[in-house]
């Protein structure tokens, strides 16, 4: 099985965050319009992994594998469904390769709260 074909058995939605500010003034963050989609394998992470990367006690996290660089920053989230759930996840290691040879990129995501479609 090729790398493409490993990492493209799931898709999640990506929005960048952008600030701005209410009628009243107050600072507010909202997720931009265009939003796009990432070919992707995603695998929750283990216990070893959820000690390393600093995962919250108690929260999940997961390992998003791309065959192409999926250019996720801190300032994304990445919207998916694992089984009924629909989730939202705030990124906690952006995107990386892997293997220094542009055919693997990792990106470590920790779950935000559930994703309510607007």
């Amino acid at each position: 099985m090729s790398i493409t074909s490993m990492c493209s058995r799931d898709t999640v939605t990506v929005k960048n965050q952008t600030n701005t500010k209410t009628a009243g003034g107050a600072a507010a963050k909202v997720w931009t319009t265009g939003t796009r989609t990432v070919s992707c394998r995603i695998q929750s992470l283990s216990a070893e992994e959820i000690v390393a990367f600093g995962v919250r006690a108690g929260v999940r996290a997961w390992k998003l594998y791309s065959a192409t660089n999926p250019t996720i920053t801190e300032t994304t989230h990445v919207f998916f469904t694992d089984g009924s759930e629909s989730i939202e996840a705030a990124v906690i290691r952006p995107s990386r390769q892997y293997d220094n040879q542009d055919r693997l990129w990792i990106t470590v995501v920790e779950y935000f709260g559930p994703y309510q479609a607007s």
